[in-house]
C-alpha cells in the first residue's frame, strides 16, 4: 500500500488569514498634503496613532515620492533591533525605526541605530506620530 501524505488542509487552499486593510488610493486633484496623509484618513483624530498606522503612512509616502522600501515582514528570524524601514532613493539612504508615541527603544535597537549613525552616507531616524511633518520633509 503506497504512502500518501495527508495534508492538514485541502490541496490548493491557503490558510485563513484576516484580510489586510487596503490603503485608500491617492486621488487626483487634491493637495499634496492630503495625498501624503491619505493612509491616516481612516484614523479618528482622537485615537492614538499606532506604530502600524505610522508604518502605513511611511509606506504610502515613500511609494508616492519614488523611494524603494524594505520592511521586514516577519522579524522572527532577523537580527533583533534592526530598524523597521530602509528607504533608498539615490543618492539617499534612510534607516528609520518607527515607534508609537509611548514606544521605547530596546537596547538592541539603540545598538543598531548607533552603529548605523557611524556609517557615512546614511541618515538614521527614530520617527513617532508627532514627527509626520518631519517625515514628509525628509522624504521629499
Amino acid at each position: 500500500m503506497p504512502l500518501v501524505p495527508t495534508p492538514s488542509r485541502r490541496r490548493g487552499s491557503s490558510p485563513r488569514r484576516r484580510p489586510r486593510p487596503e490603503s485608500p488610493p491617492l486621488r487626483e486633484g487634491r493637495g499634496q498634503r492630503d495625498e501624503l496623509t491619505s493612509s491616516l484618513e481612516l484614523v479618528p483624530q482622537s485615537a492614538t496613532v499606532s506604530e502600524r498606522d505610522l508604518t502605513g503612512y511611511v509606506r504610502d509616502l515613500a511609494r508616492a515620492l519614488g523611494w524603494r522600501r524594505y520592511h521586514t515582514w516577519l522579524a522572527k528570524h532577523s537580527p533583533g533591533g534592526f530598524p523597521d524601514e530602509v528607504l533608498v532613493r539615490p543618492p539617499r539612504l534612510v534607516f528609520a525605526e518607527l515607534k508609537s508615541e509611548r514606544g521605547v527603544l530596546t537596547l538592541d535597537q539603540e545598538g543598531w541605530l548607533e552603529a548605523l549613525r557611524q556609517v557615512a552616507g546614511g541618515d538614521v531616524y527614530v520617527w513617532r506620530p508627532p514627527d509626520m511633518d518631519e517625515i514628509a520633509r525628509v522624504l521629499r
